[in-house]
């Protein structure tokens, strides 16, 4: 039951050219005339930090592996951007699959023939695990998460740009602090640290491949770590065949005699 539990919720990360011149004209016995000009050098800008490169796309789906909790599983990942979040899980057969939306969570085990269907705060209060949808779509395709303050000045060393910002979960709990790493050069994350003081949650993901999909970096490997109260998990997704912009179904269905999670 917790490994099958583990597995679904593991399922669930943006011349100014001053110019002075002067002219003196002087008129003496010799009819002589001088033009004197002076002209500043333009201060360059200062490079920005905080820029992040996301991607754009209105459909997503893509093919994955992982292991988690001993298990190891694939399956599929579709997106409809800002809309719905589709996860299978299999291994031989199926074994369940989730379906998240901006206001709801759901998943059934098929093994078990037991599901979950609740708000982002019911997932919160049972199991201590808070992430919100935008969230969660953000951190599956290496996007910056949304409604980020900054908290302090970002920071570069090398090619590595370190930025942090507190972010409002756009629910009840308290606001999470973010901080985030991105490449320098290419502008895109390549790690997330969500923590959750609240509910005692630290989430971890690292962009360890990055693969070019119709012109734009996708993350093709990622690394999960969850730490909550009732949580300590880790695995790495293996992501292939990633495919933008192509429309999916997302069926998905609770059968009437399955018990309650």
């Amino acid at each position: 039951m917790r490994k099958i539990t583990a597995l679904l919720l593991t399922a669930l990360l943006l011349a100014t050219v001053g110019c002075r011149s002067h002219r003196h004209l002087s008129k003496g016995p010799f009819n002589d005339s001088t033009s004197v000009s002076a002209t500043q050098e333009p201060k360059p800008h200062p490079i920005r930090l905080d820029t992040i490169q996301n991607v754009s796309y209105t459909h997503y789906s893509a093919n994955f592996s992982c292991t988690v909790e001993g298990i190891t599983v694939n399956g599929q990942l579709r997106i409809t951007h800002d809309s719905v979040v589709w996860i299978s899980l299999n291994k031989i057969v199926e074994l369940g699959r989730l379906m998240l939306t901006p206001t709801r969570v759901q998943a059934y085990s098929k093994m078990m023939n037991k599901h979950f269907d609740g708000s982002y705060d019911d997932l919160r209060q049972r199991w201590g695990v808070d992430i919100d949808f935008t969230t969660l779509e953000a951190l599956l395709t290496g996007n910056c998460p949304p409604r980020c303050s900054k908290a302090k000045e970002p920071q570069r060393n090398g090619d590595t740009v370190t930025l942090w910002y507190s972010q409002k979960s756009g629910t009840s709990a308290p606001q999470r602090q973010m901080t985030l790493k991105k490449d320098f050069q290419t502008k895109r994350l390549t790690a997330v640290k969500s923590e959750s003081a609240s509910v005692g949650q630290k989430l971890k993901v690292e962009y360890r491949r990055q693969t070019d999909t119709g012109g734009q970096m996708l993350p093709s490997t990622i690394g999960f770590s969850l730490k909550s109260r009732q949580f300590n998990t880790s695995t790495e997704i293996e992501l292939d065949r990633i495919t933008l912009n192509r429309p999916q179904s997302y069926p998905f269905n609770i059968p009437k005699k399955s018990k309650k999670i």
